[in-house]
């Protein structure tokens, strides 16, 4: 059985469909469609909060955050505008978790280039925001890395690693699709950094909790 098996994460994903329907894929249809935030864009992403009852107050924090980020950075990339509205939503969820007394919260900060400055400086951003709300925040900090880039995902996990004083862990996808794997042993022993979990396929049971014997038995057997 997988790790997210365990956590329920399918009937989880299958019971937000229509959420996903209405609010994230309606977002990435305005990014889409306009690729520039101005104020129609804004006005109209207002709209989509408030219609999928995010509420007025919320919605127009979220506004205002991404009005501020906007004017301060350049957003040109529909995939960095999709990060910004991502990122400002996941600073109200680590809030709103704590006031209702949440016991685990998981972020997924997106897949970012670590190359892109700016963007490291957001993803710093929401390690502050999370430790504001609980000084001890993040617990655990995971890179997810694609097997497929070899030697660059070392570099990958040096660089978020210097970004966020330290991570805890690496997930380690695509393993089934490449050559490279044994990356995995490199970033182990030259970060000290475990292995947490391994992907082998596309399904949601591919997502395995790492075992270092069971890897290397895999491995060599005949």
């Amino acid at each position: 059985m997988s790790f997210l098996d365990k956590i329920g994460f399918k009937k989880l994903k299958d019971g937000l469909f229509k959420t996903k329907e209405n609010l994230v894929d309606r977002v990435n249809r305005l990014v889409n469609a306009r690729g520039v935030i101005d104020d129609d864009f804004l006005a109209e992403l207002e709209e989509i909060l408030i219609s999928s009852d995010i509420g007025f107050d919320t919605s127009e924090t979220l506004i205002n955050n991404i009005r501020e980020r906007t004017q301060r950075d350049k957003y040109t990339d529909q995939k960095e505008l999709n990060e910004l509205i991502n990122d400002e939503i996941k600073k109200v969820f680590v809030k709103s978790a704590v006031a209702k007394n949440i016991d685990v919260v998981i972020i997924d900060t997106a897949g970012r280039l670590h190359n892109k400055s700016h963007l490291m400086e957001e993803l710093k951003k929401i390690k502050r925001v999370m430790q504001k709300v609980n000084p001890d925040a993040p617990q655990e900090t995971f890179i997810v890395i694609d097997s497929t880039t070899g030697q660059n995902g070392l570099n990958q996990a040096k660089e978020f690693s210097k970004a966020l004083d330290g991570l805890t862990g690496i997930i380690l996808t695509k393993l089934d699709g490449t050559a490279k794997g044994g990356i995995v042993l490199k970033i182990n022993k030259e970060m000290n950094l475990p292995v947490r979990f391994i992907g082998v396929g596309e399904q949601i049971d591919d997502l395995q909790v790492f075992d270092s014997m069971s890897f290397v038995e895999a491995m060599f057997e005949k």
